[in-house]
């Protein structure tokens, strides 16, 4: 499936805040376009697991749409395989809303 570049996830906690820890480990994805209007919600189901990965390969099989991911934290060698291997662009962020960390995602990606 080919990245839509319009399409930004967002990985939260269970109270739909920024989730802290690793990307790949977040509850849920918020999937907004660049208008910041929620297209949908994907349920993690890597969430539960008790092993890090820090093979991004399973959320890009989840996302496989999707083109930009907003996080906390992501993992040095993660960010660079998303964008050499998989196209896509990662965004770190220490906002705690998703609407805030959408807002400074689009400030800094306008033009």
């Amino acid at each position: 499936m080919d990245r839509d570049y319009n399409l930004i996830a967002i990985g939260v906690d269970e109270n739909k805040q920024i989730y802290k820890a690793h990307f790949g480990m977040a509850k849920k994805y918020l999937i907004f376009n660049k208008d910041a209007e929620l297209v949908r919600e994907v349920e993690n189901p890597y969430a539960t697991s008790t092993v890090h990965h820090d093979n991004p390969t399973l959320v890009i099989n989840l996302l496989s749409d999707v083109g930009n991911f907003i996080a906390h934290r992501m993992g040095k060698t993660s960010r660079q395989r998303l964008e050499t291997e998989f196209r896509v662009r990662s965004f770190l962020t220490e906002e705690t809303t998703p609407e805030d960390a959408l807002r400074a995602f689009l400030d800094r990606n306008q033009g």
